[in-house]
């Protein structure tokens, strides 16, 4: 089935990397399918090439079928936070990780404001329900 996905080589050693991108209007969708770097095969949604949030598994369909609007993708990545990998910068982005990178003015450059409010909302509730876990 064609998913529209390409593979890439590095320019350096010219070996194809091991995964395949959708190129998107200020972003772009990335699956992994190797294990050996993150534990799991992921799938990201990599914005202006800085910011990574990064979901374990394969999420390429519906990524793909929503493609054309970022503010859908970040939606679906906040439905699937659960599936989130402990790599992804969400965090970062949402204040909880010091943005030692300043990857938060990126991603309010590319899904705005409202879209941002809705993402850290919803990251910082998650980590409130875990930060309880632990502590009880």
């Amino acid at each position: 089935m064609e998913t529209g996905f390409k593979s890439a080589r590095c320019p350096i050693t010219n070996e194809l990397t091991p995964n395949v991108t959708l190129d998107c209007d200020k972003f772009h969708i990335s699956y992994n399918t190797s294990s050996r770097e993150y534990g799991y095969d992921t799938t990201a949604i990599v914005i202006e090439d800085r910011v990574f949030f990064i979901l374990n598994g394969n999420h390429c369909i519906p990524l793909k079928n929503i493609s054309n609007d970022i503010s859908k993708c970040i939606d679906y990545f906040i439905d699937n936070i659960h599936n989130s990998s402990k790599f992804s910068e969400h965090l970062m982005v949402a204040g909880i990780e010091d943005d030692v990178f300043s990857l938060q003015k990126t991603v309010l450059k590319v899904i705005g404001q409202t879209k941002l409010d809705e993402l850290i909302k919803v990251v910082t509730e998650k980590e409130h329900k875990r930060w309880v876990q632990i502590t009880q």
